[in-house]
C-alpha cells in the first residue's frame, strides 16, 4: 500500500488526486476530480486502518442523511479498497478559516450563517439522526452556502464507549494530553458530552449556539468572560444565544426550527422588544452603515443623508418622537462623515461600473433567477445594473421554490411541492414536483403525474437531487438514494445509468467573479466582487439568487 501522500498525481478509482488539503484525525483529505466529468470533489482517504468501520459509518451516514442542500453530499465510496476512501462535495473553505482570518464575522453574516446551519439540523434531526461534533472546523462554506460535514459516527458504533471515550478526553485535556481523535471537538462539548450522556439533538443545538457566539465575537464559547449572552450583537440575538447554550436541555430551544424561526424573525426586526433596545440597535447599524458608505462620492453629504433618513425612519417606525429625533441626528451625521471619510469613495461605484461593463459582455441567456414573495423573477444578467431593468415576473402555482434548474427551449425548470388528496378521508399529503412554467405565455405545468398509482409512495418525500441533463435537457432527480427519469405520462422511472454532467446554476457570474447572494438583514439581492464584502450593491428586494442560463433549441 502506497503512503498517502505518494496518491498525489494518481488516480484512486475513478478520481484524479490532485493535492492534499487537511489531514483529520483518522482520514486525510485530498481535492481531485472525477477523471470523466471534470468535477471537483473531496476525497477523504483512510489513514488508519483500526479506524476502518467507522469509514464505513461515516459513508452510510452521509448518503442517509446527505440529501440537502445545506450537507455535504457523497458522490462515491469504496471502503474495502487497498486505499480505502469516500468521495464528497469540495467546498471552498470553512467557518473555522473564516474566523481565523478575520478574527470575527459580523453578527448579521453570522446569523444568516445560523440560519442555514439549522435548516440542514432539522433535515437531520427529521430523519432520527443527530450530528453530535458541530464546530467551526465541520461546517463547510460552498459559494457562501454552508454545508455540515463530519458527523459524529462513534455513537453510532457502541454509543457507552463513546461517552467513555469523551469522558477521558476531557480528562486528558485538562493534562494537555488531547487524544489526536478528538482533536478539536472536546473545546465544544456540550454539558451531556462532559457527563457521558446521551447526546441528542439539543445537544446540537447547544453546538450550533456555541459556533454562533464565536462567530460574532472571535471568542470560543468555552474561552468566553462573563456572561455568553454579551456578544455586543443585537439583545435578540445575544437572548437566543442564551436559550441555545443553556446547561439544561429541557430549558434550550427544543427543535431547530424553532431557533431559526427567532433568528429570522430577528433579522427581519419582528420582535417586539422595548423601543429603547430598537433605537440603540438601529443607532449602531446606521452609524455602521454611515462610516461605510458616507464617501462614496464627493456629492455624499447632500445624497446619502437622505437615504439614511429613510432607511432609519422606516426601521423605527413607532418609535414615536425620539425616533424622528435620532433620525435628525443621523441625517447630520451622514454630511459630517462624509466630508472626512473618504478612504472608500471608490469602492461601490467601481464595483457597479466594472461589473456594468463585465455584464454587458456577458453572454444575453444568462439570467438571475430569483424569489420576491410567491413569484419568481427574471432578469437579464446584462440588464441587472440598469435603472429599471426589465424584469420578468412568474407566478407560482406553489411556494417556496426548492430550486431553480434552469431554463430550455423557453420553458423554466423549478422544483417545489403539490398538495393532493390523499385515500378514502382525502387528507392533504405534499409530494415533490418539478415544474416547467413557459416564459412566453406563463403557463405552468408539473411533470411528475403525482396522482398516478405507480407515484404514490413519494408522497411526504423530499427530491434528494434534481438536475437537467445537458446532453438529453431531461429532468433527473434523486429519491431514496436512487435516479429517476420522468416518462412522457409522468411516471417516475427508474434510471438505468446516469448520464452527466448537469446543468448547474450558481451564485456566481459565468466567466467572473461577482456573486450574487440574500443581504445579511434579509429581504434583498446585493451582488460583490470575490468574497470581499465592500463594494456590495443592493439590487432587488427577494431571495434565494441563482445564475440560470437560458438555453434555445438547437
Amino acid at each position: 500500500m502506497e503512503t498517502l501522500d505518494e496518491l498525489v498525481g494518481k488516480e484512486l478509482g475513478e478520481y484524479l488526486i490532485e493535492e492534499k488539503i487537511g489531514e483529520g484525525a483518522f482520514l486525510t483529505v485530498f481535492r481531485g476530480k472525477h477523471k470523466q466529468i471534470d468535477r471537483p470533489v473531496a476525497v477523504k482517504v483512510l489513514n488508519d486502518f483500526s479506524q476502518q468501520e467507522r469509514l464505513s459509518r461515516e459513508a452510510d451516514k452521509l448518503a442517509k442523511v446527505g440529501n440537502h442542500a445545506g450537507i455535504v453530499d457523497v458522490y462515491d465510496a469504496d471502503v474495502h479498497a487497498n486505499n480505502p476512501y469516500i468521495v464528497v462535495e469540495y467546498c471552498d473553505t470553512s467557518l473555522k478559516s473564516l474566523i481565523e482570518q478575520n478574527g470575527k464575522i459580523g453578527w448579521g453574516i453570522a446569523a444568516d450563517y445560523t440560519r442555514q446551519m439549522l435548516e440542514a439540523l432539522d433535515f437531520i434531526h427529521k430523519n432520527g439522526e443527530v450530528h453530535g461534533d458541530l464546530k467551526p472546523s465541520n461546517v463547510l462554506l460552498r459559494d457562501n452556502c454552508i454545508k455540515l460535514s463530519d458527523f459524529n459516527t462513534q455513537t453510532i458504533g457502541d454509543p457507552e464507549a463513546y461517552a467513555r471515550s469523551m469522558l477521558q478526553s476531557a480528562s486528558l485535556m485538562h493534562q494537555g494530553k488531547q487524544p489526536k481523535f478528538t482533536e478539536g471537538s472536546v473545546l465544544y462539548f456540550t454539558p451531556e458530552h462532559r457527563n457521558g450522556k446521551d447526546i441528542t439533538r439539543k445537544s446540537d443545538i447547544h453546538q450550533t449556539g456555541q459556533i454562533l457566539y464565536e462567530m460574532i465575537t472571535g471568542t470560543r464559547f468555552i474561552d468566553r468572560e462573563g456572561e455568553a449572552s454579551k456578544t455586543g450583537s443585537p439583545k435578540w440575538l445575544d437572548d437566543v444565544i442564551d436559550k441555545a447554550t443553556n446547561n439544561n436541555p429541557e430549558k434550550r430551544y427544543h427543535y431547530a426550527l424553532d431557533m431559526r424561526s427567532e433568528i429570522q424573525k430577528g433579522i427581519e426586526g419582528k420582535f417586539d422588544v422595548s423601543a429603547g433596545h430598537t433605537v440603540i440597535s438601529r443607532i449602531g447599524r446606521a452609524i455602521g452603515l454611515t462610516a461605510k458608505y458616507a464617501g462614496l462620492t464627493v456629492s455624499a453629504p447632500f445624497w446619502f443623508p437622505s437615504w439614511l433618513y429613510r432607511s432609519a425612519e422606516k426601521d423605527t417606525a413607532g418609535s414615536g418622537p425620539l425616533g424622528l429625533f435620532l433620525c435628525g441626528l443621523l441625517y447630520g451625521a451622514g454630511g459630517l462623515l462624509g466630508g472626512v471619510i473618504i478612504d472608500e469613495c471608490y469602492f461601490e461605484p467601481k464595483t457597479r461600473a466594472a461589473a456594468k461593463a463585465e455584464f454587458e459582455r456577458a453572454s444575453p441567456d444568462v439570467h438571475l433567477a430569483y424569489t420576491h414573495y410567491t413569484n419568481l423573477k427574471l432578469v437579464s444578467i446584462s440588464k441587472v445594473l440598469d435603472e429599471n431593468p426589465p424584469i420578468t415576473e412568474i407566478v407560482l402555482p406553489i411556494h417556496p421554490v426548492k430550486s431553480v434548474l434552469g431554463i430550455y427551449e423557453n420553458n423554466l425548470f423549478y422544483t417545489g411541492e403539490e398538495i393532493l388528496p390523499y385515500g378514502l378521508m382525502s387528507v392533504d399529503r405534499r409530494y415533490p414536483q418539478i415544474y416547467s412554467v413557459s416564459l412566453s405565455d406563463g403557463s405552468c405545468k408539473g411533470l411528475v403525474n403525482n396522482s398516478m398509482d405507480e407515484n404514490v409512495w413519494t408522497a411526504d418525500k423530499e427530491f434528494e437531487e434534481a438536475h437537467i441533463i445537458k446532453e438529453s435537457r431531461e429532468p433527473i432527480v434523486k429519491i431514496d438514494g436512487a435516479w429517476y427519469n420522468v416518462g412522457d405520462n409522468g411516471h417516475l422511472l427508474r434510471a438505468s445509468r446516469v448520464s452527466l454532467p448537469f446543468e448547474e446554476p450558481s451564485r456566481i457570474v459565468p466567466g467572473t467573479d461577482y456573486r450574487f447572494s440574500t443581504d445579511f438583514y434579509g429581504g434583498e439581492i446585493q451582488f460583490s466582487q470575490g468574497e470581499e464584502f465592500w463594494g456590495d450593491v443592493e439590487l432587488f428586494e427577494g431571495n434565494n439568487p441563482m445564475i440560470v442560463r437560458y438555453t434555445p433549441k438547437k
